[in-house]
């Protein structure tokens, strides 16, 4: 079921990445109005105040996510629709930095006060799988020195 867990993940997150959470460091310009639309759609039914807002601090965090998690997505699925082991401790790396970086984003959503408690529950509904199934693929990962058999 791991396995699964994460080729569902890496696979739902790369369109994600390039359709909405790119636009927070892309200038307008770039930006198909279409998927503009997208976004403007999910921070009015929301009202996520990073997408809205767009601290420096949440770019920074996009920025890597673009440059540096986006690649790593295609290895994963690579790795574990081919039972790639070599993919245990770059995972590791990833879930690590993943995890680091979802605890700021879900900490500011809790403690946002402009948010009603459903708003915040709703945030912290579509946030929280980046944070819990990184979690797992860590422990998963450390635990399993050949995580899909020889």
């Amino acid at each position: 079921i791991s396995k699964s867990l994460f080729v569902g993940y890496f696979a739902s997150h790369i369109p994600a990445t390039v359709l909405i959470d790119s636009q927070v460091i892309l200038p307008k310009k770039y930006i198909p109005e279409s998927l503009n639309k997208v976004l403007s759609w999910y921070t009015k039914t929301t009202k996520d105040p990073l997408m809205i807002n767009k601290p420096f601090w949440f770019k920074a965090f996009v920025g890597m996510e673009v440059a540096l998690q986006f690649p790593f997505f295609f290895a994963a699925l690579h790795a574990l629709r081919n039972d790639g082991n070599w993919i245990r401790i770059p995972s590791i790396a990833y879930s690590a930095h993943a995890c680091t970086i979802m605890v700021p984003i879900l900490g500011s959503i809790l403690c946002e006060g402009s948010l009603t408690l459903a708003d915040k529950a709703k945030l912290f509904g579509i946030y929280f799988p980046y944070f819990g199934i990184p979690l797992w693929m860590l422990i998963f990962m450390i635990r399993n020195e050949v995580p899909f058999g020889k």
